[in-house]
């Protein structure tokens, strides 16, 4: 009997709200359920077992309204925190995506084609700037500063329309100015003076000299036409002085020479014992009153002259012995 005795587990399993159909096991003719019967009445009269949570602080139902504030202030914080993490994802994923886009062939070569266009339109407007710098410059570069001609306004002239007397007190002054100092034949020596200063810029510049020798890799004679190619030519470049960095570029009435070599009489040398350096800080010192003590700045302002001279005697100056 007791190896025929069924155990309440196996016949009734009621763990999480499930239980076993007892019928077919009343209808078995071998008697078992009679056998059972006692100890299935008795677990049927039991309570039904709960599973009791263990206590957490953080599982607390909030009771005051403070507590609610703080449970609903924590719930939005995990929220926002999860936004986060999910748009912090997307931007991963996006920036993901555009280094697989940029590491291929396509993309590069795409954005290597933008890049040449754009090198080739800066490099074209500079040229342009550049030129239009060159005219203007050549225009405007021997212009004299002082101009002896006469200013004769055009009445039709709207700049001079409206303007007030003082200016045309002003004029006539001028006028009569430049009628007392006028020069025959200033014109045509201000016109030399600017061709001669043109051709002596031109000449300091730098430039690219080409020599062509013709029958070298080729024929040469009367009737044969020449072709320039890398072969037969050679390029001579000539160092020289630019025009925006002469001396005299801002000073259209003087001619500067800028290959004169500077006199020995007007060389100076550093004095006996001093560096550049150590003469540099003595030429910034401060002597005057306001920086230094009157001690000392009676020192630096103190007269060159002998102090064991007795008074009223005369003291002759210095002179210069080319001896020493």
């Amino acid at each position: 009997m007791q190896e025929k005795k069924f155990m309440l587990e196996e016949l009734a399993q009621l763990n999480d709200g499930t239980c076993v159909d007892l019928e077919p096991i009343k209808n078995k003719e071998d008697g078992s359920y009679s056998l059972i019967k006692d100890e299935i009445e008795d677990f049927i009269s039991k309570p039904a077992r709960t599973h009791s949570k263990k206590s957490s602080f953080f599982d607390s139902v909030p009771s005051t309204e403070l507590k609610k504030s703080i449970e609903a202030i924590l719930q939005m914080r995990n929220i926002h925190e999860e936004i986060s993490k999910k748009n912090a994802r997307y931007e991963f994923d996006r920036k993901m995506a555009r280094i697989r886009k940029i590491k291929s062939k396509t993309y590069r070569k795409m954005k290597r084609k933008d890049k040449i266009k754009k090198e080739e339109a800066l490099e074209a407007c500079f040229e342009e700037s550049s030129r239009s710098e060159e005219t203007s410059s050549n225009i405007q570069e021997f212009r004299p500063v002082i101009s002896f001609e006469k200013d004769k306004k055009d009445p039709s002239n709207e700049e001079d329309y409206g303007q007030s007397p003082s200016d045309d007190s002003n004029d006539s002054a001028r006028g009569l100015v430049d009628k007392a100092f006028e020069v025959p034949g200033f014109e045509g020596n201000e016109k030399e003076f600017l061709l001669e200063k043109a051709k002596v810029v031109q000449e300091d510049a730098p430039q690219i000299i080409e020599h062509c020798l013709p029958g070298w890799g080729d024929w040469a004679g009367e009737d044969i036409e020449f072709h320039k190619n890398k072969f037969n030519t050679t390029i001579e470049k000539k160092d020289g002085i630019k025009m925006s960095d002469r001396q005299d570029y801002r000073k259209s009435n003087v001619i500067i020479n800028e290959h004169a070599e500077i006199s020995d009489k007007y060389k100076s040398t550093l004095p006996y014992g001093y560096s550049h350096e150590n003469y540099n800080e003595k030429l910034k010192t401060p002597i005057s009153l306001e920086t230094t003590s009157s001690k000392i700045f009676n020192r630096f302002v103190r007269l060159n002259k002998n102090d064991n001279a007795a008074l009223g005697e005369t003291i002759r100056p210095r002179e210069f012995n080319p001896e020493y």
